[in-house]
């Protein structure tokens, strides 16, 4: 039995681990979203179950962007998932950031679909 990194709520061992590094990538993926909009007003961050977007600006629609921490980014169709669910998205600037073993950070054109216009990034899984 694990706890919940956020509420300490009893959580199965291995949603915690999902949970704890989906919450790692979040902030890293704001991090790189920082870089990317030095000028953004700032970022809306829902760390942890909380529904609606993981990052949005505070701008509104300016940015918007889904995370997630697999072993592999097409484990459970998770960035099928959530490309599609940022394609329907009405922010100008859409991402779906995703933290996985044995992939580089930073952009990953070929796992985009252009028909969307979502851009799709790894980062750190620390």
């Amino acid at each position: 039995m694990g706890h919940d990194p956020l509420t300490c709520m009893p959580l199965n061992i291995v949603e915690q681990l999902n949970q704890t590094y989906t919450i790692l990538a979040t902030l890293k993926a704001t991090e790189c979203l920082f870089e990317l909009y030095p000028n953004a007003e700032g970022f809306h961050v829902a760390l942890g179950t909380c529904s609606g977007r993981d990052i949005e600006s505070v701008q509104p629609d300016f940015m918007a962007a889904e995370v997630f921490s697999a072993t592999h980014p097409n484990s459970n169709q998770k960035l099928k998932k959530e490309i599609d669910r940022m394609a329907m998205d009405s922010s100008k600037h859409r991402y779906v950031f995703f933290a996985s073993p044995g992939y580089f950070i930073g952009r990953h054109q070929e796992l985009e679909r252009p028909d969307t216009g979502v851009q799709v990034y790894a980062t750190e899984l620390i």
